[in-house]
């Protein structure tokens, strides 16, 4: 991104998991600064709060957070909102042992004797 832009810092997994960064999560910037030693160079940054959006200064305190917020008030509610997320997700589908009846293929359920192709047709 070329313009000037406040970053919206969040640790990232890069390189297939086998590197921890903190790195801006806009979507046209590629701005990253690694974790770990270099955590001073990103205290007094700005960034924007991952709950209200609104620009504030990174601490040694914020920078303690995956997806830091502007206050510990503002990071109780993303907290909350992350957890309300994971538990209104589906559970993952997976398969059992059972086969369906009409084609034999390995159902992805248990409570039907058909496959979804089977039984609408």
């Amino acid at each position: 991104m070329g313009a000037k832009h406040t970053h919206f810092y969040g640790r990232k997994q890069i390189y297939s998991g086998k590197v921890t960064v903190w790195a801006c999560h806009l979507p046209d910037c590629n701005h990253y600064q690694p974790v770990g030693t270099q955590i001073d160079m990103l205290i007094g940054k700005n960034s924007i709060c991952w709950s209200c959006a609104k620009e504030f200064r990174l601490t040694r305190e914020r920078l303690q957070y995956d997806n830091p917020c502007c206050s510990d008030k503002c990071q109780q509610e993303y907290s909350l909102q992350q957890e309300l997320i994971e538990a209104a997700a589906p559970p993952p589908i997976k398969e059992t042992n059972e086969m369906c009846e009409k084609c034999g293929i390995r159902l992805k359920h248990g409570s039907l004797n058909w496959c979804w192709d089977c039984a609408m047709g």
